[in-house]
């Protein structure tokens, strides 16, 4: 599920696609939120995602090394396939 939405994040750059960026962005990060089965966590991150989509818009669309976002869960998808949690944290942060 991490691959497929990295690839979409990926995608959606390639075609200076900033709403399905962040759409894909959120996707991603969703997937591990969601396996936490944490409900008052999913419901926070949730709210202030939702918040946050103005600025993450922006970001798409004003930065020039948005592929940085791809690449770094390229290495977040590497390090928890190692079943390095610390590793995966790290390029949370």
């Amino acid at each position: 599920l991490m691959i497929d939405a990295n690839e979409k994040l990926l995608k959606a750059l390639k075609n200076k696609n900033s709403l399905l960026a962040v759409e894909a962005d959120n996707a991603f990060h969703s997937i591990y939120i969601q396996l936490s089965k944490n409900h008052e966590l999913q419901r926070i991150l949730a709210a202030l995602k939702y918040k946050l989509k103005r600025l993450e818009l922006f970001y798409f669309e004003h930065i020039k090394n948005t592929i940085s976002s791809y690449e770094e869960h390229q290495e977040i998808i590497k390090a928890l396939q190692k079943k390095d949690l610390s590793r995966a944290v790290k390029h949370l942060e």
